[in-house]
């Protein structure tokens, strides 16, 4: 079964992915922030992570750079409604600039969800 690590300060967020990635028949392992996130993914690494950019102990950005800098391989789905920094399209771009395979807007749909988890997983 594939796995997902879901990052996300926001506990409304994490189950809405778990939700509907769970659904789908991957096994799903959560964080509450990017220094946790990192670690789990450290400890085990998964098959998917999905992180947010925009987080209270230390930022989505700083994540996946971070991340992907140790471990090259990793894919990764940096997701942003952007907060009370606005639009979210150019962190989002940035994002994929340092390391991220693919990025959305949030909300999303469970579509459009599972169709960017399928592309980035070679499904």
């Amino acid at each position: 079964m594939p796995s997902v690590l879901i990052i996300d300060d926001e506990e409304v967020v994490r189950t809405f992915l778990r939700e509907i990635l769970a659904e789908a028949g991957f096994d799903v392992v959560e964080a509450e922030g990017g220094e946790q996130g990192f670690t789990l993914y450290h400890q085990k690494p998964t098959d998917l992570v999905i992180a947010d950019l925009f987080m209270g102990e230390q930022h989505g950005l700083e994540m996946i750079l971070r991340l992907t800098q140790q471990h090259p391989d990793a894919k990764v789905i940096a997701i942003s409604g952007g907060g009370e920094f606005g639009d979210p399209d150019t962190f989002l771009k940035f994002a994929q600039s340092v390391g991220a395979t693919e990025a959305l807007p949030k909300p999303m749909t469970p579509d459009v969800l599972l169709q960017t988890v399928q592309k980035v997983m070679g499904r």
